[in-house]
Protein backbone atom coordinates (compact mmCIF):
# COMPACT_ATOMS: atom_id res chain seq x y z
CA UNK A 1 0.00 0.00 0.00
CA UNK A 2 1.38 3.41 -0.96
CA UNK A 3 0.82 6.75 0.79
CA UNK A 4 -2.07 7.56 -1.56
CA UNK A 5 -3.89 4.27 -0.96
CA UNK A 6 -6.31 3.42 1.83
CA UNK A 7 -8.10 0.30 3.05
CA UNK A 8 -11.90 0.40 2.77
CA UNK A 9 -14.92 -1.78 3.46
CA UNK A 10 -15.73 -4.09 0.54
CA UNK A 11 -19.48 -3.58 1.11
CA UNK A 12 -19.81 0.21 1.35
CA UNK A 13 -16.37 1.61 0.37
CA UNK A 14 -16.03 3.41 3.73
CA UNK A 15 -12.58 3.96 5.21
CA UNK A 16 -14.07 3.88 8.74
CA UNK A 17 -12.91 0.33 9.43
CA UNK A 18 -11.54 -1.14 12.64
CA UNK A 19 -9.11 -4.00 13.02
CA UNK A 20 -10.47 -6.76 15.29
CA UNK A 21 -8.47 -9.32 17.20
CA UNK A 22 -11.24 -11.23 19.01
CA UNK A 23 -13.60 -12.09 16.21
CA UNK A 24 -14.09 -14.58 13.40
CA UNK A 25 -13.41 -11.68 11.03
CA UNK A 26 -10.36 -9.41 11.01
CA UNK A 27 -12.15 -6.10 10.27
CA UNK A 28 -15.38 -4.30 11.14
CA UNK A 29 -16.94 -1.37 9.25
CA UNK A 30 -18.09 1.37 11.61
CA UNK A 31 -20.46 2.75 8.95
CA UNK A 32 -22.39 -0.29 7.66
CA UNK A 33 -21.56 -2.95 10.28
CA UNK A 34 -20.02 -5.34 7.77
CA UNK A 35 -17.48 -7.81 9.19
CA UNK A 36 -14.82 -9.03 6.79
CA UNK A 37 -11.33 -10.48 6.54
CA UNK A 38 -9.78 -8.56 3.66
CA UNK A 39 -10.34 -4.83 3.10
CA UNK A 40 -10.25 -3.39 -0.39
CA UNK A 41 -7.22 -1.22 -1.13
CA UNK A 42 -7.94 1.78 -3.33
CA UNK A 43 -6.57 5.21 -4.10
CA UNK A 44 -7.63 7.86 -1.61
CA UNK A 45 -10.11 10.31 -3.09
CA UNK A 46 -9.61 12.92 -0.39
CA UNK A 47 -6.80 15.25 0.50
CA UNK A 48 -8.10 15.52 4.04
CA UNK A 49 -9.69 18.39 5.87
CA UNK A 50 -13.06 19.97 5.10
CA UNK A 51 -14.69 19.33 1.73
CA UNK A 52 -15.74 22.42 -0.25
CA UNK A 53 -19.39 21.52 0.34
CA UNK A 54 -18.88 21.23 4.10
CA UNK A 55 -17.06 24.57 4.19
CA UNK A 56 -19.92 26.29 2.34
CA UNK A 57 -22.50 24.73 4.67
CA UNK A 58 -20.50 25.78 7.73
CA UNK A 59 -20.14 29.34 6.40
CA UNK A 60 -23.87 29.54 5.66
CA UNK A 61 -24.73 28.46 9.21
CA UNK A 62 -22.42 31.04 10.74
CA UNK A 63 -23.78 33.98 8.73
CA UNK A 64 -25.53 36.38 11.01
CA UNK A 65 -23.80 35.03 14.11
CA UNK A 66 -22.05 37.64 16.29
Amino acid sequence: MTGDEIEVCPACDSSAITSRSRSDHDFYCNDCGNMFDDPVVRESNSTGGWSPEALLERAAKSEGSP
